[in-house]
């Protein structure tokens, strides 16, 4: 088991450089670079990576089966995506509920599309939107719950 050609194959796939993939996993960009370089076969950042690329640490492992479609499913619907970990990447029911999740509309409440938002801004701009929002959400639901206590 290859981890430094598994990662470096997802990593690409995905269109990530290493510096998008350290973002996503809290990993340094040195080290996700020695362990593709160096084709490391176990790292304890082996989980973070999987876990930024979609996968479980036993798909990212499993060089004999394809597992992009189970990736790109949990990467764009979130790790909470409801994938059973243990089916195997060609089960035709399993690639039939991605499929229909990939075409799944999904909420994007801003005029700018997804598309242009992705291609323009750089990671640290998207997070730094991120942060923005979770900043008024807080405040609004402190602002609810405020308001919750006032009222008799």
């Amino acid at each position: 088991m290859a981890l430094g050609k598994q990662v470096k194959r997802y990593r690409l796939f995905h269109g990530w450089k290493l510096e998008d993939l350290s973002l996503k996993s809290g990993v340094d960009v040195g080290t996700i670079s020695a362990i593709e370089v160096r084709d490391s076969k176990r790292s304890e950042k082996a989980p973070a990576l999987a876990k930024a690329l979609g996968l479980t640490l036993e798909q990212l492992l499993d060089e004999s089966a394809d597992w992009t479609a189970v990736a790109k499913a949990k990467v764009t619907w979130g790790q909470t995506m409801d994938l059973p970990e243990s089916a195997h990447p060609i089960d035709s029911h399993v690639v039939n509920d991605i499929r229909k999740e990939l075409h799944r509309p999904p909420y994007w409440p801003f005029t700018v599309s997804q598309e242009v938002f992705q291609r323009l801004l750089s990671n640290e701009d998207i997070n730094n939107v991120d942060t923005f929002i979770q900043g008024i959400v807080k405040t609004r639901e402190s602002d609810a719950r405020k308001s919750r206590r006032i009222q008799p």
